[in-house]
C-alpha cells in the first residue's frame, strides 16, 4: 500500500514539475494602452493650418484689386468633412491710399470667413463653401456673401478635371464666377506639386462689380502652379505663381490690363 501511495505522489510531483515550465513559457497578455486611439475617435479631432505670406498683388478670380505687397495671413480647422477658416487682407505697402492710411506702415482692411463641407461619391470630389467678405476702410466696397460649388473628377494618374462655381447671394446677386480645367497634383517625398490649367466664365453682375463691364464672357485663360515643401515639425514653406490673359475686348478697355499676374510665398504650421 505505502509502494502504490508513493508512486501515486511521485507521479503527481513530476506532472507539477513538468506544469511549471509550461506556465511560466507563456507569453503575456496584451493590454491595450488607455491612451490608444480608436479609428473613431480620430475622426473627432480637430486639424488644420496656420499661415503667413506675401504676395506682389492683390488679384482675385483674374480681377486686379486695390494695393500691391499684401499679406494675407490665415488660419483653418479642420473637424471630420468640415472646415473653418478666416482670412484677413493687409497692405503692407499703402502708396496708393489715403495719406492718413499712408502714413501707417501696414492697413488692415479686409476680412474673410469661410464655412465648408467636403466629401466624395465615388470617384467625383465635391466641395461647398459658403465665403463671406468684409471690407472697411475701403469706399463704395459693401460686404457681401458667396455661395460656392467645387467639384473634380480623375481622368488619368495625377490628372482631375474640376471645375469651381461661385454665386453671390448678398450684395450683388445675380454675380456668378466660374472656373473650368485640368489639374496636375503630384507628391515627391516632401514636395507637393499642384499646376492648373483653366478658363473663366462671369456673368454680366460679376463683371459689372469686379471689372467694370456690363458683359457675360469669358474672362481669361489661366495657368497656375504651387509648390509645397514640408519642413520639420509640421512646417512647410510654399510659392505659387499665376498667370491670366484676358480674352474679352470689353474687359481689356474697362480694366486698362491685357493680362494679371502674381507670385506669393508662404510659411505654415500644420496642427
Amino acid at each position: 500500500m505505502k509502494t502504490k501511495i508513493t508512486v501515486i505522489l511521485a507521479t503527481l510531483n513530476l506532472l507539477l514539475i513538468l506544469q511549471l515550465p509550461a506556465q511560466t513559457n507563456q507569453a503575456p497578455q496584451e493590454t491595450v494602452p488607455s491612451a490608444a486611439v480608436s479609428p473613431n475617435q480620430k475622426n473627432n479631432i480637430i486639424s488644420g493650418y496656420m499661415e503667413i505670406n506675401y504676395n506682389r498683388h492683390y488679384l482675385w478670380r483674374g480681377a486686379l484689386w486695390g494695393n500691391n505687397d499684401i499679406s494675407q495671413p490665415e488660419v483653418h480647422f479642420d473637424f471630420r468633412n468640415f472646415s473653418f477658416g478666416l482670412a484677413s487682407n493687409l497692405n503692407l505697402v499703402p502708396r496708393n491710399l489715403s495719406m492718413d492710411s499712408y502714413k501707417q506702415k501696414v492697413v488692415f482692411d479686409e476680412y474673410d470667413i469661410e464655412l465648408s463641407y467636403q466629401n466624395s461619391v465615388r470617384k467625383l470630389e465635391y466641395q461647398v463653401q459658403l465665403l463671406s467678405y468684409a471690407y472697411f476702410k475701403q469706399i463704395n466696397t459693401p460686404n457681401t456673401t458667396e455661395l460656392c460649388a467645387n467639384f473634380k473628377y480623375p481622368l488619368c494618374r495625377h490628372t482631375k478635371l474640376f471645375t469651381e462655381n461661385a454665386a453671390d447671394i448678398a450684395s450683388y446677386k445675380g454675380a456668378f464666377y466660374n472656373a473650368t480645367g485640368l489639374i496636375y497634383e503630384r507628391e515627391i517625398n516632401n514636395l507637393t506639386l499642384e499646376y492648373k490649367v483653366f478658363t473663366c466664365f462671369a456673368s454680366s453682375g460679376f463683371n459689372c462689380a469686379y471689372n467694370g463691364a456690363d458683359v457675360n464672357a469669358v474672362n481669361f485663360i489661366g495657368t497656375s502652379l504651387y509648390l509645397e515643401y514640408s519642413l520639420m515639425n509640421n512646417f512647410y514653406i510654399a510659392a505659387k505663381g499665376e498667370y491670366n490673359q484676358y480674352t474679352n475686348k470689353e474687359i481689356q478697355l474697362s480694366t486698362g490690363l491685357k493680362k494679371t499676374d502674381n507670385f506669393g510665398i508662404n510659411f505654415g504650421l500644420e496642427f
